[in-house]
């Protein structure tokens, strides 16, 4: 690792395997790091196991074999513990779900071999192949446990850091629609990624192409997902396909490569994209910002912005509370407005593109009367679906002037 102060770390957890990858500068690309120095394994396994009455804990292969030693305690496993909210049980002791997910992190982040990560990190991200509310709580949860800073933590899909990984590759690459096919042993699936560019920003959208259960014996195995492969990607043109997953080997997969070849003018296959999507996901965020009019559109990305008019400094600009392009439960945000004489907040509601817009007045019934700009609002809105958003207003008065009276205006807005 040639950076020892600025490191972007993407890390890949599921409910098996995990994997984890750095930012090299140098290189300027994603780089995995290997389980045993000198091998190309990168996965290991998503456990975590704690020596029974000390502060000891092991991850990956080394809890398999603790595991299996005396007074090695098997914890639940962190991903499954950070999908829900109940307390698991440590050596009879309650702790919170996010918890065995920062001690997983925490060990793993040793595979980087820098002393204290939390302060040499400058960017970290976490991507799952599914990625709910309560996982993406859990997550941000334990890294702010760990010392990570909400301004460098990010959480998302799959789909989201294969989007990142994808169009941070040379311009060939995404030039037409992309594919990803995923193997889980005997099935396969398809999804597309295809560029709206007719709407400005461009927008990249997924869309499931349908799986397919293969058999066994190599040369049925190898026709038929030859034959799934072209039902996938009839009708579209394609400038790379990408396989992960377990399951596919060219081996058995002569007429399907070829197959392939056909309908795609790349073809990729190895099983570290997503971590290093993530990477590039930081990378983009917090430093590049080369994405500039392109978003992604997962299925759980909000598709609109929401926000206030505002003058300030003297002039008139829009303040969103609400931007298109993100996970739905990532979205929230608080300000405090000051009223110039209306009763009313009136909130402006925007498709992605800017092909449509609306106003939506909240009416303030019973906020007391007072004269221009002695009113203070806290609004805040937050997204309780991809298109529907929640927007809340508080009377906070106006100094000792007028007393804030704490009453509370909401109103649903969909899109």
């Amino acid at each position: 690792m040639n950076e020892v102060r600025n490191i972007l770390v993407g890390l890949d957890i599921g409910p098996d395997r995990s994997q984890i990858c750095y930012y090299d500068r140098k290189a300027k690309e994603p780089v995995s790091v290997p389980t045993r120095v000198g091998t190309n394994l990168f996965a290991f396994p998503t456990m975590l196991v704690k020596m029974s009455g000390r502060e000891e804990w092991h991850y990956g292969f080394e809890a398999e074999y603790f595991a299996a030693r005396p007074g090695g305690i098997r914890v639940p496993n962190p991903y499954e513990t950070a999908l829900g909210t109940e307390t698991v049980m440590i050596e009879g002791a309650p702790v919170e779900a996010y918890l065995p997910l920062a001690v997983f992190i925490r060990e793993s982040l040793r595979m980087l071999g820098v002393p204290r990560p939390a302060q040499v990190v400058s960017g970290i991200a976490v991507t799952s192949e599914k990625m709910t509310p309560c996982l993406a709580e859990n997550i941000l949860r334990a890294l702010k446990h760990l010392g990570f800073d909400r301004r460098i933590s990010i959480v998302c899909d799959h789909m989201e850091s294969f989007y990142y990984y994808c169009y941070s590759l040379r311009p060939e690459i995404w030039s037409k629609s992309l594919g990803l096919i995923r193997f889980r042993g005997d099935e396969a699936s398809f999804t597309a990624m295809r560029e709206s560019r007719g709407t400005k920003p461009f927008a990249a959208l997924t869309s499931d192409e349908g799986g397919a259960a293969l058999p066994k014996e190599a040369e049925a195995r190898d026709r038929d997902f030859s034959a799934a492969v072209e039902q996938w990607t009839e009708g579209s043109a394609y400038s790379a396909i990408f396989i992960t997953g377990s399951g596919f080997s060219t081996e058995w997969a002569k007429l399907s490569v070829r197959t392939l070849s056909r309908a795609a003018s790349h073809v990729f296959e190895g099983d570290n994209l997503f971590a290093k999507g993530a990477c590039y996901a930081l990378l983009e965020q917090l430093e590049k910002h080369a994405f500039d009019g392109r978003i992604f559109l997962g299925e759980e990305h909000t598709r609109f912005e929401l926000g206030v008019d505002v003058i300030e400094g003297g002039s008139q600009h829009f303040l969103p509370l609400i931007r298109a392009g993100r996970a739905y439960y990532l979205c929230g945000t608080e300000c405090d407005l000051i009223l110039d004489g209306r009763d009313d907040l009136m909130v402006t509601v925007c498709a992605y593109d800017g092909s449509r817009h609306r106003n939506v007045h909240i009416p303030l019934d019973g906020l007391p009367e007072r004269p221009p700009r002695a009113s203070r609002l806290r609004v805040s809105a937050t997204m309780e679906s991809p298109d529907t958003a929640l927007v809340r207003a508080e009377d906070l008065g106006f100094g000792e002037l007028y007393a804030a009276t704490h009453k509370v205006w909401e109103m649903r807005i969909e899109q």
